[in-house]
C-alpha cells in the first residue's frame, strides 16, 4: 500500500506516480511478504538519488580500469573525471586501459557517442539509416577530445546492448580498441 493506498491490481506506473512527491517529504508504503499477517508500512523520507555510472580503479603500472554500468545523463562527464584521475595518478601518462561494458544495458545515445569521442581522433562513431535511404545520419569523431597514446581493451559480454555496443563498435572499428568476452546482446 500506499500511504494506506492498496496497490492491489494497480500497475507499476501508477504506483510509481503515486510515489512521486516533494524532495523531503514523507511516504509511507506498506510491504506484504509470505508470513506476514498483515502489512509492515515503513515510513521512507522522498530524496533526490544521484546513481554514479562510472567506477574506476588505478592497476598500478600505469594500467587503468573503467567500468560503465549504463549511459546517463552525466556519464560523458564523469568518465572525462575519471580518466583524469587515473592520469594524475599515473604522472600524466598511461600505458592502457580496460573499459568493461559488461552488464551495460545502454542508455542516451548522446552519452555514447561522447565517450567513444574521448578515445578517438577521427572515424565514424555512429551511422544510422532508416528504410528511406537518403535518411541516413553520420556522428563522426572530433580529434580535439581524444584520449590517444595508450591500448584499450573494451569487456562485453551477452547482457552488453545498445549504446554499449554502439561504443565498442566504434572502438572496434576504427581500430582504437579490442574487443574482448562473449557475444554482445545484438541490439545495437
Amino acid at each position: 500500500e500506499i500511504d494506506g493506498v492498496s496497490t492491489k491490481g494497480m500497475n507499476l506506473v501508477d504506483a510509481a506516480q503515486k510515489m512521486k512527491g516533494k524532495n523531503g517529504s514523507k511516504i509511507r508504503l506498506g510491504i506484504m511478504r509470505d508470513g506476514f499477517d498483515e502489512p509492515k508500512v515503513y515510513t521512507i523520507t522522498r530524496s533526490v538519488i544521484k546513481i554514479k555510472s562510472v567506477k574506476s580503479l588505478d592497476l598500478g603500472d600505469g594500467y587503468g580500469y573503467i567500468r560503465l554500468t549504463s549511459f546517463m545523463e552525466n556519464s560523458a562527464k564523469e568518465m572525462k573525471a575519471h580518466l583524469a584521475e587515473l592520469k594524475a595518478k599515473n604522472k600524466g601518462g598511461l600505458k592502457g586501459i580496460i573499459f568493461d561494458l559488461r552488464r551495460n544495458p545502454g542508455g542516451l545515445l548522446d552519452q555514447a557517442t561522447q565517450i567513444s569521442n574521448m578515445f578517438l581522433d577521427k572515424g565514424i562513431i555512429v551511422s544510422t539509416i532508416g528504410r528511406d535511404k537518403s535518411k541516413k545520419e553520420v556522428i563522426y569523431a572530433k580529434p580535439e577530445e581524444a584520449n590517444m597514446g595508450f591500448p584499450m581493451v573494451v569487456l562485453v559480454n551477452e547482457f552488453s546492448a545498445s549504446a554499449s555496443e554502439i561504443v565498442a563498435g566504434a572502438l572496434k572499428d576504427n581500430k582504437r580498441a579490442l574487443i574482448m568476452g562473449k557475444r554482445s546482446f545484438g541490439k545495437g
